[in-house]
């Protein structure tokens, strides 16, 4: 499909990348950034191109699902402490990142319920307190991010987890400065703590770390060599240097680090799926597609293999087995959530699925099927691709009528020399 062929401007690739990392990583406030960053300079130059930003808005979404959980269980937490004010600040924030009605109206209630509190002797166990809610404190900043700091190595294996608490309070502001993008603030900890124990294996990877975030791929990418010299069997500081070497664009090294991961470790999903995404980097697609069946095998519910799998055929042009793999990937998830009135399903997969049914001709009916589900998910940004892919399936159905309505939503929705619209008003002409 040729629609968004130019939407914002340049310079998304790199943030998308850079987005996918922190992503992967569980840094969802970095990751949020980059991704709209992302969208806000989104320039599309193919039909990948296209796929590739319904990837950023589907991880978008995810990204604030997982800053609205956060959130709301920061605000239980303070609540539950006493502190009305900083359980009131918590679920304000949290509203940036809530998307459905209910949970708006929910979130309100519940800042409307805290706030009226602060003025009683007792409302759900908060203190009394006078006044506006003071301001925040360095006492409290402080707290949030041991807090922050102590959820975090609960995600990482135990033992890294244990080095990281030792470093103490320098490392920790450094860290989280890092965490939350807050690049300067980072490098002037992280750096001289490297200096101070240039022998600690992960005191090089954080610093690795800082260096890929500031595009620095030569120098991340020492940084990591030497972090794994120390800890050779430490994933994470082989996965982030995997990265790096995507970064100078050397393959070949690339792949020698999977080869070293997979010795580590054959089983981890995350090994197959960066091998996979270095062969389509790379070019080597049977390679990757031959990677990937291997993972799947290990790993039989993973969506996020079955997709890779199908970019792989793609690039391969190799359409049915592309098409093969994104219908597996969806048929690991098409759920109907009864409370939320939504169809959960893997919205990047069904694009893919349906513009390689529309390219091939093939299967029109799951083609209007796929863009009606995309529809009905409220992606106002892509609507008009969704609609004007919809009604070339009606039409090569037979449904002309229904195809021109969408058309006509499609070409409404667009700007008047938008190039994708004088696309749409071309196929309403041909009607």
């Amino acid at each position: 499909m040729g629609f968004f062929k130019k939407l914002f401007g340049p310079k998304w690739r790199k943030c998308k990348e850079r987005g996918d990392q922190y992503f992967d990583g569980g840094e969802w406030g970095r990751a949020r950034a980059e991704f709209n960053e992302a969208l806000r300079g989104f320039e599309a130059e193919s039909p990948a191109d296209e796929v590739e930003q319904v990837t950023i808005r589907e991880r978008l979404a995810i990204v604030d699902r997982k800053l609205l959980e956060m959130h709301l269980a920061e605000a239980d937490r303070f609540e539950e402490g006493g502190m009305a004010s900083r359980a009131s600040e918590h679920l304000r924030t949290a509203l940036e990142f809530v998307h459905d009605d209910k949970t708006r109206e929910e979130t309100l209630t519940r800042i409307g319920a805290i706030e009226a509190g602060l003025g009683e002797p007792e409302h759900k166990g908060l203190a009394k307190q006078a006044g506006p809610p003071p301001a925040d404190s360095d006492m409290d900043t402080e707290f949030e991010s041991e807090m922050a700091f102590t959820a975090l190595l609960g995600v990482m294996d135990e033992d890294r987890a244990d080095i990281y608490e030792a470093l103490g309070a320098d490392f920790r502001r450094g860290f989280m400065a890092l965490m939350d993008g807050d690049l300067e603030a980072a490098q002037a900890v992280l750096v001289p703590l490297l200096d101070a124990d240039p022998q600690n294996p992960w005191m090089r990877f954080e610093v690795g770390r800082l260096r890929l975030a500031q595009d620095d791929f030569v120098k991340s990418e020492e940084l990591f060599r030497q972090a794994a010299e120390l800890a050779p069997e430490a994933l994470p500081i082989l996965h982030s240097w995997i990265q790096a070497l995507w970064g100078q664009e050397d393959w070949e090294r690339a792949e020698r680090v999977v080869e070293q991961a997979f010795e580590v470790d054959d089983q981890d999903i995350n090994n197959f799926l960066l091998a996979g995404q270095t062969c389509l980097r790379s070019g080597e697609y049977d390679n990757g597609v031959e990677i990937v069946e291997a993972g799947i095998e290990a790993h039989e519910r993973s969506i996020n293999l079955y997709r890779l799998l199908g970019k792989l055929h793609m690039a391969a042009e190799n359409a049915v087995g592309a098409q093969e793999a994104f219908e597996s990937a969806l048929g690991l998830r098409w759920v109907y959530d009864y409370e939320t009135g939504q169809l959960q399903f893997d919205t990047e997969s069904a694009f893919l699925a349906a513009g390689l049914y529309l390219q091939t001709r093939t299967n029109m009916a799951r083609a209007e099927e796929l863009y009606r589900s995309l529809l009905a998910t409220g992606d106002e940004q892509n609507k008009p691709a969704f609609l004007a892919g919809a009604a070339q399936a009606m039409i090569a159905l037979g449904n002309a009528h229904d195809a021109k309505k969408f058309l006509v939503d499609a070409a409404s929705m667009l700007e008047e020399d938008a190039e994708q619209r004088k696309i749409v008003e071309k196929l309403l002409a041909d009607l």
